[in-house]
């Protein structure tokens, strides 16, 4: 049962991860940030349309492994720690370069995810 919930949760948080940074802006309703803009890669000169493309293809690849992390977790395989540790070690990434303070909550469970996959989260069965 543990084991299809903390799936289903790895799942989860993929789709979240490309709903945020990869939706379309609406210009008619804003969000509260921009999830495209950097201001790590700004104070590098990295202007914003290279920047929004790189936290587009940093979420769908955390994303990306998150889901397929989930879905190895659910057929029982044993090899999903590696992947979910990718993908928790890339959302954190993720959320280094384009930080925002409504992001935190992501950040730590991009780090309990990683910390459970490195070194064993309870037994899942």
């Amino acid at each position: 049962m543990l084991r299809t919930v903390f799936a289903l949760f790895l799942i989860a948080h993929e789709l979240i991860h490309v709903a945020i940074y990869a939706t379309p802006r609406d210009s008619a309703k804003p969000a509260p940030f921009d999830p495209g803009h950097s201001r790590a890669l700004a104070a590098v000169h990295v202007a914003d349309h290279p920047a929004r493309s790189a936290s587009i293809a940093l979420a769908c690849t955390a994303g990306l492994a998150f889901a397929l992390a989930g879905v190895v977790l659910l057929a029982g395989g044993s090899w999903w720690a590696p992947i979910a540790a990718t993908a928790g070690i890339a959302g954190l990434l993720l959320k280094g370069l384009w930080f925002h303070p409504w992001l935190a909550v992501g950040v730590l469970l991009d780090l309990a995810v990683t910390v459970a996959a490195l070194t064993g989260p309870p037994a899942l069965s």
